[in-house]
């Protein structure tokens, strides 16, 4: 089932339950939604583009968020949308509270590598411990407390020699985008709150060897010629780290943007795919016979709810 199938389901003109349930009885129908849960501004998009019509109250992803909540307990299965939501400056990150931490905080070193990550995710935003949040954690019974948060962690194991040791239990492997995001220092030296993390990724992209257009606050674009390599526009959105080492800066762009639209100029013939939050809107399109050299055009509007309030390219 694609995304826009999927919506048309949801925003059936039956009683709402009714269409969650015949969706919840499909294993593979709710990973399906437990994807889309992980992409929330795509599945949001999917819910506004003409014909879908969304025809119930508040915003898509809450009710695919409170959804995917109720059907699903097993906080592993949920981790990335949980740090998808926890990236949106609402509070939709509330139902994923309960999945995972069922009995309460874990504060005594017991904690799962999910629920730890999960912790650190909200702790490293400030815009979660405003006092207009307590209730979201309230309703979950768990404390509004950064200090105590900080202190969810996995069990620490020591060897013969006293010095931690890691295993698959304490490990969390992320998907690219989510690993690029909470890791921006590991490629660029800067954390997501420092104002120079965007110029350090401009910076980055340009020692490729690419020409970089600022054209707002939060958009830019890339532009490559005919000796630059030919990215495929699904793998460098939501594929893997390239294997082109001059395309790092730009997969890493990717995955800080809301928006992403990749044209191309193959063989005299024009292309053109959008996506947002990681999706993709619709297959690559063929625009048509193009006088035009080989290369690529990438506009890129980066992710203002992921980035601190206030950031701006440099330039």
């Amino acid at each position: 089932m694609d995304l826009p199938t999927l919506v048309a389901t949801l925003s059936d003109p039956r009683p709402q339950d009714r269409a969650w349930a015949a969706l919840a009885t499909d294993h593979a129908v709710s990973e399906r939604l437990i994807r889309a849960a992980e992409h929330p501004r795509a599945f949001d998009h999917a819910c506004r583009t003409p014909p879908a019509h969304w025809p119930h109250p508040g915003e898509p992803h809450e009710a695919l968020i409170t959804a995917v909540c109720d059907r699903v307990d097993e906080f592993e299965r949920l981790l990335n949308a949980a740090l998808a939501a926890a990236e949106l400056r609402d509070a939709s990150f509330g139902p994923y509270l309960r999945v995972a931490f069922p009995s309460g905080l874990v504060e005594d070193g017991t904690a799962s590598a999910e629920q730890a990550c999960f912790a650190r995710a909200l702790t490293a935003r400030d815009d979660v411990w405003d006092p207009a949040r307590r209730a979201v954690f309230a309703a979950a019974g768990l404390p509004h407390d950064r200090d105590r948060w900080c202190a969810v962690r996995v069990p620490e194991v020591l060897d013969d020699r006293g010095r931690p040791t890691y295993s698959s239990a304490s490990i969390v492997i992320l998907p690219v985008d989510r690993h690029l995001r909470s890791n921006p220092r590991m490629y660029l030296g800067r954390e997501r709150s420092d104002p120079r993390l965007l110029g350090a990724l401009l910076d980055a992209i340009r020692r490729d060897g690419l020409r970089v257009d600022v054209e707002g606050p939060l958009r830019f674009a890339v532009t490559g010629g005919p000796d630059d390599p030919r990215p495929d526009p699904e793998d460098l959105v939501t594929g893997p780290m390239p294997w082109q080492p001059r395309l790092f800066g730009v997969r890493t762009a990717a995955a800080f943007s809301l928006g992403v639209t990749v044209h191309q100029w193959v063989d005299g013939i024009a292309y053109r795919q959008q996506f947002v939050d990681g999706m993709p809107v619709g297959p690559r399109e063929t625009i048509g016979p193009a006088d035009h050299e080989d290369g690529f055009h990438i506009v890129f509007e980066l992710d203002q709810e992921w980035l601190p309030a206030g950031a701006r390219l440099p330039g």
